[in-house]
C-alpha cells in the first residue's frame, strides 16, 4: 500500500496534481492550499459594484466599507453555508452605462453568485433590468428612487435603501406638522432620484395639506452656483425651501442658502441627508432632513455596529461611519442569512428567502422585506442639522426628532398599486434566461 503523508495525501495523488499543473509547485507548498488538498467547497463570489470615483465616491467608499465588514465577520464564523465569501468590487461612477458594463464583466466573466452595490437610482435601475436578464440576484444598496420597487421592480432585485416615498413622508409630515409648512419651493437634482424625491415632497405637502408649490428647478448633478435658483426662491417668499439634491451638490446649495441670509427669510428641509453632507456643509449646516441611519441612534445593535466601524475604519480623528456603512452592512448580512435559511446559493429558494423575512434593522422597530415590491421597510428618522459650534462630538450632526414607523412612511400595497407598482415576474420565468 503506497504510503500517506501525515495530511493525507499520496505521493500518486500528488504527482497527479503536480503533472497537471506543470510540476510547478513543491509537495510542501501543496498542502499548503486547503481547496486543493482538503476539497474545500468552492467560495461564494459577490460581485459589488460602487461607484468609487466621482461625486458620489465618499458615499461608494462608506458602502464598500460597511459590507466589507459584514463579510468578514461571517467569514471569521466559517462563512457561509461552509463557504467563504469573496467580494469582487467594480467602480462604477454614475454613469448607468459603466454600470451595466461592470456588472456584464462581473457576471459573464467573473462568474459571481451574487450582485450588491449601488448608489443611484439611474445605475441601481439599469442593472436591475440586466440582472433579471441573467435571472441574477441583485442586493440594492442605494438608490431612493421610488422607481426602483414600483415601475421599475423585479422578481430578482431587492431594495435596502428608504425609497423617496417614505424619507419625504416623515420629512414633510413633521415640517408640516411643527413648522406649518405650506408654500413650497424646490431646487431639484436633475435625475431620478431628484424628480421622485419632489414628487414624494410634494404628495404629502400639497395634497394631504393643502399646501402649494410656488415653483421648482431643476439643476444637473455636478452644479455649483445655486445663486439663480436661490434668488428665485427669495423673490417668491416660500415658507421653505425644499432641496431634492445629494452629496456635493447639497453641501453646495445649503452653504449659499445660508451665504444670502435666507435662514432669516424661509425654512430648509429635505428629504435625504446624512453625516457626509453636514460635515461638508459645517458652519451653514441647517434644516429638518429625513435619515436612514445616524451614529447616535440609541439602540444596543446600533451602538454595536458603529463602535466596530470605528475600530475597523477610522483613520483620523474626524472620521465617523455614515448611514451608507449601515446599508452596505445591513445589505449583506441579510443576503447572508438568505442563504442560510434556503440552504443553498440557487436564486429561487434565497429569493423565497427574503421576501417577506422580519428581523431586528438595529433601529427601534424590526425591519422586514415585501414580498409584492422586494422593498425593505423600516423606521426613518427625522434629523434637525446642528450648526457645527452645537456639535458636542465630530458625529453629533443631528438633533433626532423623532422617527416614523415603516408601516406609517411607506406606501401600501393599494398605494403602491395606485402609483402604478410593477407586478413582479412569476417564479417560473426565473427558470427561463432571456
Amino acid at each position: 500500500m503506497e504510503k500517506k503523508s501525515k495530511k493525507g495525501i499520496s505521493r500518486r495523488d500528488f504527482l497527479k496534481v503536480a503533472g497537471v499543473a506543470g510540476a510547478a509547485i513543491t509537495l510542501e507548498e501543496f498542502l499548503k492550499a486547503p481547496y486543493v488538498a482538503y476539497g474545500a467547497p468552492p467560495p461564494i463570489l459577490l460581485g459589488n459594484i460602487e461607484p468609487l470615483s466621482g461625486p458620489y465616491a465618499d458615499s461608494g467608499k462608506d458602502e464598500y466599507q460597511g459590507a466589507k465588514l459584514a463579510n468578514d465577520e461571517y467569514n471569521a464564523k466559517g462563512g457561509v453555508l461552509g463557504r467563504e465569501i469573496k467580494m469582487i468590487s467594480e467602480d462604477a461612477p454614475s454613469n448607468p452605462g459603466i454600470g451595466v458594463q461592470k456588472a456584464k464583466k462581473l457576471v459573464e466573466r467573473d462568474k459571481v453568485d451574487f450582485l450588491t452595490g449601488t448608489l443611484t437610482s439611474s445605475v441601481t435601475i439599469a442593472i436591475a433590468d440586466y440582472a433579471w436578464s441573467q435571472r441574477k440576484l441583485f442586493v440594492a444598496f442605494g438608490s431612493h428612487s421610488d422607481d426602483t420597487t414600483m415601475q421599475k421592480a423585479h422578481r430578482t432585485t431587492f431594495r435596502t435603501t428608504i425609497q423617496n416615498w417614505a424619507l419625504s413622508t416623515a420629512c414633510a409630515t413633521w415640517i408640516a406638522k411643527n413648522w406649518n409648512v405650506r408654500k413650497v419651493y424646490h431646487i431639484t437634482a436633475d435625475y431620478t432620484w431628484g424628480h421622485t424625491a419632489r414628487e414624494s415632497m410634494n404628495r404629502q405637502i400639497l395634497k394631504k395639506f393643502g399646501g402649494t408649490e410656488l415653483g421648482n428647478d431643476f439643476t444637473p448633478l455636478g452644479t455649483s452656483d445655486f445663486s439663480a435658483q436661490l434668488l428665485k426662491a427669495r423673490g417668491l417668499r416660500p415658507d421653505c425651501l425644499i432641496v431634492n439634491c445629494y452629496g456635493a451638490d447639497q453641501v453646495n446649495c445649503v452653504k449659499q442658502f445660508k451665504e444670502f441670509g435666507l435662514e432669516k427669510e424661509m425654512r430648509l428641509a429635505g428629504p435625504l441627508s446624512g453625516t457626509p453632507m453636514m460635515k461638508g456643509i459645517g458652519k451653514s449646516a441647517t434644516g429638518a432632513w429625513g435619515l436612514s441611519w445616524h451614529g447616535t441612534v440609541d439602540t444596543p445593535g446600533s451602538k454595536k455596529l458603529y463602535d466596530t466601524l470605528m475600530k475597523t475604519y477610522q483613520a483620523s480623528a474626524e472620521w465617523r461611519p455614515s448611514y451608507r456603512h449601515y446599508m452596505g452592512y445591513i445589505s449583506h448580512t441579510q443576503l447572508f442569512e438568505a442563504i442560510k435559511r434556503a440552504g443553498t446559493t440557487d436564486i429561487i429558494p434565497v429569493t423565497k428567502a427574503f421576501e417577506g423575512h422580519k428581523f431586528e434593522s438595529l433601529k427601534w422597530n424590526p425591519s422586514y422585506w415585501r414580498d409584492f415590491d422586494h422593498q425593505n421597510v423600516q423606521d426613518v428618522i427625522i434629523g434637525l442639522a446642528k450648526r457645527d459650534e452645537n456639535w458636542k462630538s465630530e458625529d453629533d450632526y443631528f438633533q433626532i426628532l423623532g422617527h416614523m414607523k415603516g408601516e406609517e412612511a411607506f406606501p401600501t400595497h393599494e398605494e403602491w398599486k395606485a402609483s402604478g407598482g410593477k407586478e413582479l415576474e412569476p417564479y417560473d420565468m426565473l427558470l427561463k434566461k432571456g
